[in-house]
């Protein structure tokens, strides 16, 4: 069985999708399967670069789609994460080239979604054969949009590295936002909560990770020159670690947080870092955003406030530092047993997925 997974994106670029597929593809290696990783990042470890794929890159010519959509062809199954977000026109015109009987499975997974109508359009008229979807909130959007299409939920990868934290010699409490940095993941209301905190007198400091993204901007010029004075303090760092780091940095913050800003369908489309602070016993703050309530519904201690509201994501902030060290409840870790096995699985789930993906049509 060969498998080619796709992707616009790969690490050392920050993001949830690029850890997973690096993870998938690890566990998948383990179990004996072929699988390739084909992405548009030329500093990718241990994935083979495509220009197309390349969102610095030129627009591809019709010859570089087609020798693609060639080199493709040698797989069963052809698995590309968020077509829909990036050039959807060369993702739409290999998924023509790929739509015959002799072609591979296509697989397209849908890892965040929009309310942009052609992003809609697009997976409602390409050919493929199944959607991958990682969370109930994302399945139901896709429900709704899109009824006719045949979609599954699977599991998200991610590995269990023992390293050392990037946290390590930063003076506690430390709050820890583990995503991206940019304004969808919330990123300007953190940094604001956390200068109004330090005004008071609040011993902490704020780290936020993502500051390395290599692709996209984090638009966030006003809010760090807002904060400046804090950053020369020392008290906001703004730190880049690869995904290896984050379960030692995520196991060692006093507070996780997590305040995506979209309620609709761009809302959190599930959050490994969430789900890594559940694995890791971390106080948590999130918004109400997407996946983040369903997944947390089990978990303490926690607090869920509404996306884009500031003034609630402070106050939250303020109560889960204050509060005294309570032991994690049993129905917490439960939940996160849970979560940790279901990443640690993903590649024995998709395994056999792939294997009846294929046998259906042998």
């Amino acid at each position: 069985m060969r498998i080619a997974q796709v992707h616009w994106t790969a690490p050392p670029v920050v993001g949830g999708v690029e850890a997973h597929c690096e993870s998938l593809v690890l566990q998948l290696s383990h179990r004996g399967v072929d699988v390739v990783f084909f992405t548009g990042v030329r500093q990718a470890s241990g994935a083979p670069y495509r220009e197309l794929l390349d969102l610095r890159a030129p627009a591809p010519t019709p010859t570089a789609i087609g020798g693609f959509a060639e080199e493709l062809r040698t797989f069963d199954v052809v698995h590309w994460h968020n077509p829909q977000w990036h050039r959807p026109g060369v993702a739409r015109q290999i998924a023509d080239r790929l739509h015959d009987t002799a072609g591979p499975k296509l697989v397209l997974d849908l890892h965040n979604l929009s309310e942009d109508a052609a992003q809609w359009a697009f997976l409602r008229d390409v050919p493929c054969s199944r959607f991958l979807v990682h969370s109930p909130f994302v399945r139901d959007q896709v429900g709704m949009h899109l009824p006719d299409r045949a979609c599954d939920l699977a599991p998200l990868a991610m590995e269990r590295v023992v390293t050392t934290s990037a946290l390590q010699g930063i003076p506690g409490p430390v709050i820890l936002q583990p995503t991206r940095l940019n304004r969808w993941k919330g990123s300007h209301l953190s940094l604001a909560a956390a200068a109004t905190l330090l005004a008071e007198g609040m011993d902490f400091t704020f780290v936020h990770a993502g500051a390395g993204d290599a692709v996209w901007p984090a638009q966030l010029d006003d809010v760090l020159d807002d904060v400046s004075k804090w950053i020369d303090a020392d008290r906001i760092r703004l730190v880049s670690y690869r995904w290896q780091q984050s379960w030692a940095s995520i196991g060692s913050a006093d507070l996780v947080v997590h305040p995506t800003t979209d309620i609709g369908a761009h809302g959190e489309p599930f959050s490994l870092s969430a789900a890594q602070a559940v694995v890791c016993s971390r106080p948590l703050v999130v918004s109400d955003s997407g996946n983040l309530p369903d997944l947390l519904s089990e978990y303490e201690p926690k607090r869920v406030v509404p996306a884009g509201d500031g003034a609630a994501l402070t106050s939250a902030m303020r109560d889960l530092l204050l509060a005294p060290a309570q032991d994690t409840p049993p129905a917490a870790r439960e939940l996160g047993h849970r979560l940790a096995h279901s990443l640690a699985t993903s590649g024995v789930w998709h395994d056999s997925w792939y294997g009846r993906l294929i046998g259906a049509s042998a």
